[in-house]
């Protein structure tokens, strides 16, 4: 408990380095833990690194799957990031948990659908061939 004590109070006084030094002592102990991978989460979020927040989300679900900040901070990264397939994947397990209303998760496997048909669409490459009907006709009308 002082370990968190003092990662709070670092993260109050704007200490990260500090703050942060205490949350990853903090995962030795099983009773810490899960404080531990959310204060981490935090600390990623806060400094813009995604990649990193995703992977303390990751192991917090890992480690608890019916936990809602998890499952919340995970599945809005891979959506961010374009990992539209592990949001999916997320969201089914968030689903399963009961972290989410079903008519909530059909809302945004619909949104990520879109964005991953978009991404897709883009892919696609337009052939050379003739575009309009001046093409067609070689400009001759």
């Amino acid at each position: 408990m002082t370990l968190l004590l003092s990662a709070q109070a670092a993260k109050l006084n704007g200490d990260e380095v500090a703050s942060g030094k205490a949350f990853r002592a903090m995962l030795a102990a099983p009773e810490t833990h899960g404080l531990a991978l959310k204060g981490l989460y935090e600390h990623a979020m806060t400094s813009g690194d995604l990649d990193q927040a995703r992977v303390h989300a990751a192991r917090a679900l890992d480690a608890s799957p019916a936990t809602p900040w998890a499952f919340e901070g995970k599945f809005a990264i891979e959506a961010r990031q374009g990992n539209y397939e592990a949001a999916i994947e997320t969201l089914d397990k968030g689903l399963g948990q009961g972290l989410v209303e079903r008519t909530d998760a059909r809302r945004r496997r619909a949104v990520v659908l879109t964005a991953l048909a978009q991404t897709e669409a883009a892919r696609i490459e337009v052939p050379d061939g003739p575009r309009d009907e001046e093409d067609i006709d070689g400009g001759d009308a």
